[in-house]
């Protein structure tokens, strides 16, 4: 990192990872400050990530009860390796990779007053998720039955209806902006105060479905888990906060308002249950979106 110039700050970064199970990655970084003025600067940076998957990822095992359209099913749930996995081509989890940018400015006019803005994007490859639960039997695009004998046999000799893996399924695209305001108050009597505002907005959607070789998207990723990467976090963020400091003691008050969120996992449509009316369905439920 150095100043080319008085006012120019760049900063380079390299690192390289080696996983003895997931593969070797390098990953990098450019970042620059350019003071145009005593109270203005902009700021940026680019860069790429790398992440291994987890433990739990590659080796979490269970059998459960799901719901299978109108019936009841055991669900095996593949650790990496397992036959039923590695019968769609699934053999091991590969790393994650990410390329990300920023950009910004920063003021602070005096008086304690200081305000940043910075926007932000993030895409994301090989993101590693949980897939649907997988029977042996699909459908391709023209609806021809495409069967997975590998597959079949494995659950009907363990007695399991269906199975499900993680994979590297899905890309994803993550776009947002902070704002955040600060003012500092300094008293002569009353010791010192600080006032904060943040606003905070995000917007992750998914770009591509990677399903295995015979098995379409929307059954290997559903709408429902679609639903909840898209829209299962909140994607606006406010927080008001008052930090008070006096001789030893100090004190502060937050408060945060977090933006809706929205799933359709346990309503008819995300439970797979045919009907003709899913808002009669749902309620009959006690459940919604």
């Amino acid at each position: 990192e150095t100043n080319l110039t008085d006012n120019f700050l760049l900063g380079v970064a390299a690192r390289y990872e080696d996983y003895s199970d997931a593969g070797d990655a390098t990953t990098g970084k450019i970042s620059a400050r350019w003071d145009m003025t005593d109270t203005f600067a902009m700021r940026g940076a680019v860069s790429t990530g790398f992440r291994a998957p987890s433990l739990a990822q590659r080796a979490f095992t269970t059998v459960f009860t799901d719901v299978d359209g109108t019936e009841l099913s055991q669900t095996f749930q593949a650790p990496e390796g397992s036959p039923f996995a590695a019968a769609y081509g699934v053999n091991q989890l590969e790393h994650e990779s990410s390329e990300n940018a920023s950009l910004g400015f920063v003021y602070n006019p005096g008086n304690g007053l200081n305000i940043s803005l910075d926007a932000y994007k993030i895409d994301i490859e090989d993101r590693i998720v949980l897939g649907g639960g997988l029977n042996g039997q699909n459908a391709d695009a023209n609806g021809n039955p495409v069967i997975n004998q590998d597959a079949i046999d494995f659950l009907n000799a363990n007695g399991y209806d269906r199975g499900q893996f993680f994979s590297n399924a899905i890309d994803t695209e993550t776009v947002g902006a902070d704002l955040v305001l600060t003012y500092d108050q300094q008293t002569d009597d009353y010791g010192q105060f600080t006032y904060t505002w943040l606003s905070h907005y995000n917007r992750t959607q998914v770009q591509e479905i990677n399903a295995p070789q015979g098995v379409l998207p929307e059954t290997l990723f559903s709408k429902a888990q679609v639903d909840n990467i898209e829209t299962g976090q909140p994607r606006q963020r406010l927080l008001l906060g008052l930090d008070w400091s006096i001789n030893n003691w100090s004190t502060s008050l937050k408060l945060n308002r977090y933006g809706k969120v929205e799933t359709s996992y346990f309503t008819c449509q995300g439970l797979g249950i045919p009907t003709q009316n899913p808002d009669v369905c749902n309620g009959a439920l006690g459940i919604g979106r």
